[in-house]
Order: C-alpha cells, then structure tokens, then sequence
C-alpha cells in the first residue's frame, strides 16, 4: 500500500500534529514522538510468542520518513523507546544511524527504558521555552508554567456509525496545559481515554484528523498562524460521529497485540 499523504493541523502556540502521530514544531525545528516500544515482536517471540517479525521496520520507516519530510534538527523521543532487553542492539543501532544524519536526540527515560540507562544517555525531561517533555509514568506535577508534553497513555477514541461498526484510533489529547501524545508503536491499539468536558481530543487516521471537541480545540489554536511544508494540509473543522468510552483503564504499560491491519501512521 502507498505511504499516506501529509496530513497536519496546528494544535496551539506555533506547533503542528501530524496524523502520523507525531508532534512538529517548525519555527523551533523539532519533532515529537512517544511510546516506540522497539522490539516488541522480539521480545515476544523470545518469550515464547509465536509473532511475525513486522514491526520495528515499520517504526523506522514512519520515523524516517516524518523527518525527511519536516527536516527538525531536534528528534525528541518522549519515554518507552524500548519495549524490553532482547531489543536493545538494533534500537542503539537505529538511533545511531539517526545522530549520523545530523540529528540532535534528546532521549527521555520511560518506564520500559531501565535496560537503555547503562548504553545511552536518558533524561528524566527535557525543556526549552515554555515546553517541558517527560514520559508520563509516576508524572502528577503539572505546575510546569507552560505547556508538559508527554506520552505513556496510549490514547485512543473509539468513532462508531450507529450501525454496529467501530473503529478505535489513536488520539492527541490537549488537557488544559498537559498534552498527552498517541503511541507510535505500530502495536499499540490504544487504551480507551476517559475525556473531561474540556478536553480536545484529536483522533488520527493516517490520511485524516479528526476534531472530536471542536470547541476546546478553539481556544487552543486561536493564536496559531505558522504553517509547516505540506503538500496536503488538514482543512480545520473535519469531524465525524463520535462515541469515547469513559471506561478508564490500568496503566497501559504493555502494547495490546493486534493483527497488521490496526497499524497507525504514514507508511500502512
């Protein structure tokens, strides 16, 4: 199947999502994502699971392909880089290759990282002007003046057609000054996000943004005039029916293993 188009939409304060999940400001020249969980069908056919070995290709060309597209200097990796140890060779090989292309990395440390502390240099966060990043996990301090960018969550939006059909997608949520990123992970279904009234929630499908809270999304992009190179911006104002679930779920430490056809982002 052919990569998907180059779908964004500014989000608030100069920085731009794009519907492969990942988080772009121009002016400031990085590019935002979480929750890799690198190696996961390693890890789990090391274990015993009988998966294919499709996955951690497919991260890196999403990945590859948002930078040769965006051009960042600074690739941030908000936290669960790695999914467990049997990875942890072609994760540092990758990451290696990306710092030979010119690429600042600013590695975050997330609760599935405790094997990468001994071979690279993680950070508990990182900030620069009014962002702060951390990964998420054990993270109830939000008295951060500006804005904290994190992942961890998985979140997700179920979009259902009355009819009995589903389709549960990845989300960006924007809670007042805590933006919460969705999984990069090409395994990560997602877990079902339990939205405030004033959430804005952003669904992503790889050739589409959908706005599921237009009117928080007002307030928050009302000063956001940049615009990243795109040969296919998102019109603002898409929507679709929408239905979340409000059931919260345990902390969504382990990706849910899915079949090929729930993969998210550009490149499916």
């Amino acid at each position: 199947m052919p990569p998907a188009p180059f779908i964004c939409q500014p989000v608030g304060a100069g920085a731009w999502l794009d519907s492969g999940l990942a988080l772009v400001h121009p002016d400031e020249s990085w590019l935002a994502v979480a929750d890799l969980h690198y190696g996961y069908e390693v890890c789990q056919r090391a274990a015993g699971g009988l998966f294919p070995l499709w996955g951690m290709e497919e991260l890196e060309s999403r990945l590859d392909r948002l930078i040769q597209h965006y051009r960042p200097t600074r690739l941030i990796l908000a936290g669960d880089l790695l999914h467990a140890s049997a990875a942890i060779r072609p994760l540092i090989d990758w990451l290696n290759r990306l710092r030979a292309d010119g690429l600042e990395l600013i590695l975050i440390e997330g609760n599935h990282d405790r094997h990468l502390a001994k071979h690279l240099a993680l950070v508990d966060e990182w900030t620069s002007g009014p962002w702060r990043f951390v990964h998420g996990h054990g993270c109830d301090d939000f008295s951060w003046p500006g804005t904290t960018i994190q992942g961890h969550w998985h979140p997700a939006w179920t979009l259902r057609d009355g009819a009995g059909t589903r389709l549960r997608l990845p989300a960006f949520v924007q809670r007042e000054n805590q933006w919460i990123l969705p999984a990069f992970s090409p395994w990560a279904a997602g877990t079902a996000w339990a939205a405030r009234e004033s959430d804005a929630i952003t669904v992503c499908h790889p050739s589409r943004l959908l706005t599921v809270n237009p009117l928080a999304r007002a307030a928050g992009t009302a000063n956001s005039r940049l615009r990243p190179a795109s040969n296919n911006p998102q019109k603002s104002g898409a929507t679709l029916a929408d239905e979340g679930s409000n059931a919260n779920r345990p902390d969504p430490d382990l990706p849910s293993r899915t079949t090929a056809a729930r993969r998210a982002g550009p490149g499916c």
